[in-house]
């Protein structure tokens, strides 16, 4: 799945689980009720202001918006490939979200097994 129609998916997903109309959901971020539903529809693009937003309003991590529904994270080249097509962010600010996917990825793994070895014990 392209990196787009995830994001869009996921805001789609989030704004339903609220059990908000575009309109309410529109307001958290500064937009239209009309904008959401383009979004959500694929006429328009989210912005990471957009995305920024919804993380901190809603309580989800940015990481949210870029998961699938299986829980893998998209390969960084298409997490890459949609920050670029922003063109809000320097090549730096590229790599620093990157590696802050990728530390955060690792931390989880390092979770789980930790867990795993205190469950087996």
């Amino acid at each position: 799945m392209e990196t787009a129609e995830l994001v869009r998916q996921k805001m789609k997903e989030l704004r339903l689980t609220l059990g908000m109309t575009q309109e309410e959901f529109g307001r958290l971020v500064g937009v239209s009720g009309q904008h959401i539903y383009r979004v959500e529809s694929g006429d328009r693009s989210p912005t990471l202001e957009m995305i920024d937003a919804l993380s901190k309003k809603c309580g989800v991590p940015r990481a949210y918006f870029f998961t699938a529904e299986d829980r893998r994270s998209l390969p960084p080249s298409e997490i890459q490939a949609f920050l670029r097509s922003t063109g809000e962010l320097t090549e730096d600010d590229i790599r620093l979200i990157l590696d802050l996917l990728e530390l955060r990825r690792r931390r989880r793994e390092q979770e789980r097994e930790g867990g795993d070895k205190e469950g087996g014990a």
